[in-house]
């Protein structure tokens, strides 16, 4: 590869060091509060907090939140949205959603309960393809589903009625029940964090936490006097929080259960659903793994892109790069890289590239990691591609009628050559020939003439003939020999 291409790691670092890295934006838990018509928010520390931070709404019950959005049920009808700062409310962004009375967003979707319990609604959080009835067949005495929620292993519901978990499959199909032979008591709140899912239990004051996949259910994950008729349920990556309807507060407890505080926030009123925003950033860096198959040792390369996405709702930075492994000296990064270029900063949805180039030094396996560093952490790609010589070639018998060759892989790994033949000074071709070539063996193949061919080395010449291995890069011989008459 020339040198001009590659980017010394060195450079890459100082590169990296010019960005500055975004401020950390604050994470808050929200919630709803029925009996003020509004939304309350504070920090995740209990800090803060708003009782009003959103105010002049009614029937409020539960809340959501994306990297862009806050979403709630209002007026009894409607799905409402504000901006994350609590500007722009609009009471009746979704109009017309029968009677919400749970909200959930996931995936570019706004998920939600009917009042009754009798079915489950979907709408796009652009406000587009609303269906009041996406999941249907729910009875209001049998299931009576209160809350929703949804991740990338399915819609799950709260059936209050039957004491358990209903789920289906992402596009509505496939309706399982969880829990079926450890009940909870009244769950009306539930929330997701992969492997483990969580319920708000109202009647038997108690927070529930099993297997998404419906074992190691525990009833009373968390109990005692920190619990009061809870009705809704969040977790994020260290804590369990919930609304105590009777005592007007907001409850927080450790992730594994531990330290539960039933006065965590005070000041609420009839708090029903609550929702938190570990606002962070995160990030994908793609393809991985990538092989890049066989090319030629010293002297062939193979590039390829990789491109880093943001997937937070915090700017992702880049504060480090590194190509990793014992054989990482025979990969290289390009400087048509983009996210090398004046100190990158991505938002939510944007990404940049990584030129890498495979330009092995020597034959066999060559392993190596991208590493790169950003302020979501570590984000790597595993490498893997493999140097390999050229064929080898050699005439046994020419002719005026046909050619004998005897082939070989150029190393003791087994490869599939393609040969080609052509009349040196004329645009006359033969015939391609492929032939498989095990580890080790070295055939004689058999390029025949085709009747135009015979008739112009009747007189003799010399032929041009190219073994390529396929599926490699770079790895071809050529020879040529002289046509006996």
């Amino acid at each position: 590869m020339p040198s001009s291409l590659r980017i010394a790691l060195a450079s890459v670092l100082a590169v990296c060091a010019l960005g500055a890295i975004a401020p950390a934006a604050n994470a808050y838990v929200y919630w709803a509060n029925f009996g003020s018509g509004s939304i309350g928010r504070a920090n995740l520390d209990g800090s803060n907090p708003e009782q009003s931070f959103i105010s002049g709404l009614s029937q409020v019950l539960d809340v959501a939140v994306d990297s862009n959005y806050i979403y709630w049920n209002d007026q009894g009808t409607s799905i409402a949205r504000a901006n994350l700062d609590g500007t722009g409310v609009n009471r009746s962004y979704i109009g017309s959603a029968g009677s919400p009375l749970n909200v959930a967003v996931y995936g570019g979707y706004i998920y939600y309960v009917n009042s009754g319990g009798n079915s489950i609604g979907r709408v796009g959080v652009n406000g587009t393809g609303q269906n009041n009835d996406f999941i249907t067949g729910l009875t209001a005495a049998s299931d009576k589903a209160y809350g929703v929620e949804v991740d990338s292993t399915g819609i799950y519901v709260a059936s209050f009625n039957n004491n358990r978990i209903l789920r289906w499959n992402l596009d509505g199909t496939n309706r399982t029940w969880l829990f079926d032979t450890a009940p909870q008591t009244g769950p009306t709140g539930i929330a997701l964090r992969n492997p483990y899912l969580y319920t708000a239990n109202f009647d038997s004051d108690s927070i529930g936490r099993g297997q998404w996949v419906g074992t190691d259910w525990s009833k009373n994950f968390v109990s005692g006097v920190s619990l009061s008729d809870p009705n809704g349920v969040a977790v994020d990556s260290s804590s369990i929080f919930w609304t105590n309807t009777f005592t007007n507060t907001i409850g927080r407890s450790n992730l594994d259960g531990t330290s539960p505080n039933g006065s965590f926030i005070t000041g609420a009123s009839d708090p029903s659903g609550i929702t938190v925003d570990a606002l962070a950033p995160a990030g994908d860096l793609t393809p991985s793994p990538y092989d890049y198959g066989a090319v030629k040792a010293q002297g062939g390369e193979k590039l390829n892109t990789f491109t880093l996405t943001s997937t937070g709702n915090v700017a992702l930075t880049i504060e480090g790069f590194s190509i990793g492994g014992d054989e990482g000296g025979n990969y290289g990064v390009l400087d048509d890289s983009t996210c090398f270029t004046g100190g990158v900063t991505l938002s939510d949805g944007q990404s940049c590239t990584i030129v890498v180039n495979f330009a092995p030094q020597s034959t066999g396996l060559k392993t190596a990691t991208i590493d790169l560093a950003t302020n979501a952490g570590f984000r790597t790609a595993s490498l893997t591609g493999t140097g390999v010589n050229p064929p080898t070639l050699v005439p046994v018998r020419t002719s005026k009628t046909s050619s004998k060759f005897k082939v070989g892989c150029g190393d003791s790994d087994p490869c599939t050559l393609r040969l080609t033949g052509k009349k040196v000074g004329a645009n006359a071709q033969i015939t391609p020939k492929t032939v498989a070539v095990g580890a080790g063996q070295r055939p004689v193949v058999t390029l025949a003439y085709s009747p135009a061919l015979k008739r112009a080395f009747a007189k003799g010449g010399r032929l041009s003939v190219t073994a390529t291995r396929l599926n490699a890069t770079g790895v071809a011989k050529t020879i040529t020999v002289k046509v006996r008459r």
